[in-house]
């Protein structure tokens, strides 16, 4: 742009030097004519006189000379001095432009490198920030996690001690049953194998009589050849229907021994779960009646607050009022502490915060959370804290498959894990080939943890009756009396879970 306005200004130059050529030149021709016109004019004159004037037209075309040399000299130096003016103004031009780039890029780059200090000490200024806050997070996080390991350890000793004695007592009656079993079917036995050698002993006694009887009559060889084949066919028919007999006893004693245990199992089925069902409806009208026992109480709690509160308000809007009254005298006796009134309102804002406290721990013992993880879901009960709470179970391969909300009631989450648990001991019973037994009274024991309601002790009940009959199936189809007697009281004793 600059070399532009430089060429614009040098064009102007050359044409302004053009145009005062084009001037001298004419002046110089018009002196010419009117010097030849004057000549001719002019009458002849002597030689002497044309000599001069012929030197003075000389003087004169050499002075026009001059003048014009002058002026070509004079248009040179001009033209000369206008383009050395105009070099000169466009290195300027040049220069100044190249001093503006510079200055401009010089700006440039310290907006650039100040941007840049400030972005660098904004990003150490966030990175410190986070660091900061991330050390915050991990300190509250590890103090939060040694807090849910103090109480899983605990709550884990106080379950392993009563897992404990609940598995010594359900020990000490599964063997008390055993011994009373042994000593029954002991004694049975002994009497069986007293009427077997009585009976032995009579066919002993009998075969030595035949025998004395034969070698009395060997010598009427006819006649005991007769009575020995009557005999022997008779003692053939005897033994036979002996034998029988025998039989039909053994088959009877043994139907009707199994008719008792299947009685007996009934019974105790019955029993149990008429004892579950009563337990059930016990513990579910104790936690009814203590539930509203607990909002009572709090209820109670904070109505009292409400009335301490309006109390206070009361009597602070007399005094409000006896002090905006001027008294007609000074006070007799002496007045009330100064620290009186605060101290009450302290103390009534602390059994606000308190009552506050005790609900917030009342609702959140009553609130179920749910954390999603990629091997399953996992399941935790709030304590009787404001915000605490500890884990009560873990589900491979689960998702809950509700809406995702912060907190939940326990019929939201807990069918998830009953059912979860009722669906593995089903799989294990429809299961082809051998059924681990103990697996199967596992998952029924832990489903009973989370049942809600009636309905779920009723498909425990139903799980329990399949379980009893296909573990005691297979034994009473070997007759295997004394296995499967103990067994089944062992199942038994071991299926009487709490529902909660």
């Amino acid at each position: 742009m600059a070399a532009t306005k430089k060429k614009k200004v040098v064009k102007k130059k050359e044409e302004k030097n053009t145009a005062k050529k084009n001037t001298t030149k004419k002046s110089t021709t018009a002196k010419k004519i009117t010097t030849k016109k004057a000549v001719k004019k002019t009458p002849a004159k002597s030689k002497a006189t044309q000599k001069t004037e012929s030197v003075k037209t000389d003087a004169v075309a050499e002075n026009s000379q001059k003048e014009k040399l002058a002026e070509q000299a004079k248009i040179a130096e001009e033209k000369r001095l206008a383009e050395e003016a105009a070099a000169k103004k466009a290195q300027e031009e040049k220069l100044a432009e190249e001093a503006r780039i510079a200055e401009e890029k010089r700006l440039a780059e310290e907006a650039a490198a100040k941007k840049a200090q400030e972005e660098k000490l904004a990003e150490e200024a966030r990175i410190a920030e986070e660091k900061r806050l991330a050390e915050e997070v991990a300190a509250k996080k590890a103090q939060e996690e040694k807090l849910a390991e103090e109480a899983r350890i605990a709550e884990e000793k106080r379950l392993a001690e009563e897992v404990a004695a609940k598995k010594a007592e359900e020990k000490r009656l599964a063997e008390e049953a055993r011994i009373a079993e042994e000593k029954r079917l002991a004694k049975e036995a002994a009497a069986k194998k007293a009427e077997e050698e009585r009976l032995a002993e009579e066919a002993r006694i009998a075969e030595e009589k035949r025998l004395a009887e034969e070698a009395r009559i060997a010598e009427e060889e006819r006649l005991a050849e007769e009575a020995r084949i009557a005999e022997e066919k008779r003692l053939a028919e005897e033994a036979a229907a002996k034998k029988a007999e025998e039989e039909r006893l053994a088959e009877e004693a043994r139907i009707a021994e199994e008719k008792r245990l299947a009685e007996e199992v009934a019974a105790k089925k019955a029993a149990a779960k008429k004892a579950e069902e009563e337990k059930l409806a016990e513990e579910a009208k104790i936690a009814e009646e203590k539930r509203l026992a607990e909002e009572a109480a709090t209820l109670k709690r904070i109505a009292e607050t409400n009335k301490i509160i309006k109390a206070i308000a009361a009597k602070e809007a007399m005094e409000s009022e006896i002090s905006n009254t001027p008294p007609p005298s000074p006070p007799a006796e002496p007045p009330d502490k100064p620290f009186g009134k605060p101290l009450m309102i302290a103390g009534a804002c602390f059994i606000l915060v308190i009552a506050m406290i005790v609900i917030s721990s009342f609702n959140n013992s009553h609130r179920y959370y749910i954390k999603n993880t990629f091997q399953g879901m996992e399941i935790w009960k709030g304590d009787f804290a404001p915000v605490s709470k500890h884990k009560v179970a873990f589900l491979e391969g689960v998702v809950y498959p509700g809406d995702k909300k912060a907190c939940y009631g326990a019929k939201e989450v807990l069918p998830v894990a009953f059912f979860h648990y009722i669906n593995a001991a089903d799989d294990l019973l429809n299961a082809e080939g051998t059924v681990d037994f103990k697996r199967v009274r596992a998952y029924i024991d832990t489903a009973a943890k989370f049942a809600t309601d009636a309905k779920d002790a009723e498909t425990l009940n139903e799980y329990r009756t399949l379980f009893f009959e296909a573990s005691i199936t297979p034994e009473l189809e070997t007759g295997h009396a004394k296995d499967t007697a103990t067994h089944t009281e062992t199942a038994v004793a071991d299926s009487a879970v709490d529902v909660k």
